[in-house]
């Protein structure tokens, strides 16, 4: 089996949903060989790795592993969760031919080919093209999102993002009293929408906190802190796992997140914190992504005189989004079980030899 951790290394989101396979993976009966090529020791630190995992820091070595099993047959290829841009670009096009290539390669010789927590954007004619392809080759093709089939111009399925996987701590609703905050570092938020945010939520009894899970929006955070006098979880010199852990416990306490990032609302929602979504100007990530799952609503920091009303609708649907969040969870048992069976199955093809892999 060969799979990929390679992604955005400073983002504890990516670590996240893959995290989630390997956990699945676990519990399966192939050997595991994961590529690792040009991340961090602090990244790679920040995985649970199933014991026998092998390591492979070079995509050439990493091709040739996939490539022979292939052709020993019974091998698992499956694609790592997460966004894919299909544009215009020669390479977007040249990365959806290798995948398609290695897809038929394994399923030449009897293996399986699955996809889970995909999310795809762009408008590259032959890119598309050649994802259409994988998606009717492939066993299972699965998203996280209602816009990739739109995209795609296809009908898949679509389950939660694979980072809801995990249980996650969590206060009682007693204890919680914490409103987090969490922006890109690459756009401002509305200076005067947060202090009317951050004033109103001081007002209801709730502790303002800027987070920090993707590294480059630490800077922006830091500025933040310092403008309206809120605490601030900045990453600054903690490993991954240090971060991770640090930000988790955080949330466990959470009464509400508001964010435009997509794994801040989502690792709130884990510990029973309500989301509220920043929209981002030609982007429906978050509303694609989690309006499916709970009931997601937006707030406008150009809108500050309905801050205080909108924290308090939020604390009123608590419970409901509890119950959304849990139902998303057992949607993800079910996609597990799915896994396991086509592991298993390939496993019976192929011997001990079958393969797991994403580029």
């Amino acid at each position: 089996m060969l799979y990929s951790l390679a992604a955005q290394v400073d983002n504890l989101g990516d670590i996240a949903i893959r995290n989630a396979l390997l956990d699945w993976f676990a519990s399966a009966p192939v050997q595991l060989h994961l590529y690792v090529a040009g991340v961090p020791a602090s990244y790679l630190d920040a995985f649970d790795l199933p014991p026998g995992a092998r390591l492979h820091r070079g995509a050439l070595g990493f091709q040739t592993r996939l490539l022979g099993s292939a052709l020993r047959g019974g091998a698992v290829l499956v694609f790592a969760p997460g966004p894919l841009h299909v544009g215009r670009r020669r390479r977007d096009a040249l990365k959806s031919l290798v995948n398609l290539v290695n897809a038929l390669a394994v399923r030449a010789r009897g293996g399986a080919v699955v996809a889970y927590g995909r999310s795809l954007r762009g408008e590259g004619a032959l890119a598309l093209g050649l994802e259409r392809a994988l998606v009717g080759v492939a066993d299972a093709f699965v998203v996280r999102d209602t816009s990739s089939g739109p995209v795609l111009g296809r009908q898949l399925r679509v389950e939660p993002d694979l980072a809801f996987h995990r249980s996650a701590p969590r206060t009682e609703p007693s204890g919680r009293g914490t409103l987090v905050l969490s922006f890109r570092g690459d756009r401002a938020p509305d200076e005067e929408g947060l202090r009317a945010l951050v004033g109103a939520a001081r007002e209801l009894g709730l502790r303002p906190c800027l987070v920090t899970q993707v590294q480059r929006d630490d800077a922006q955070h830091l500025r933040l802190a310092g403008l309206l006098g809120v605490e601030v979880q900045a990453w600054g010199d903690r490993t991954h796992r240090q971060q991770l852990h640090a930000v988790l416990e955080l949330y466990a306490g959470a009464s509400i997140v508001v964010s435009d990032r997509l794994h801040a609302l989502v690792f709130g929602l884990r510990s029973g914190a309500v989301p509220l979504a920043l929209p981002t100007p030609g982007s429906d990530k978050l509303t694609s992504t989690l309006g499916h799952l709970v009931e997601l609503h937006t707030f406008d920091l150009q809108a500050p005189d309905a801050a205080r009303q909108v924290l308090v609708e939020a604390l009123e649907r608590s419970a409901a989004v509890a119950e959304q969040v849990d139902a998303a969870r057992v949607r993800l048992d079910g996609l597990r079980a799915d896994l396991l069976a086509v592991l298993a199955r390939s496993s019976s093809r192929g011997g001990s030899d079958g393969r797991t892999s994403d580029r």
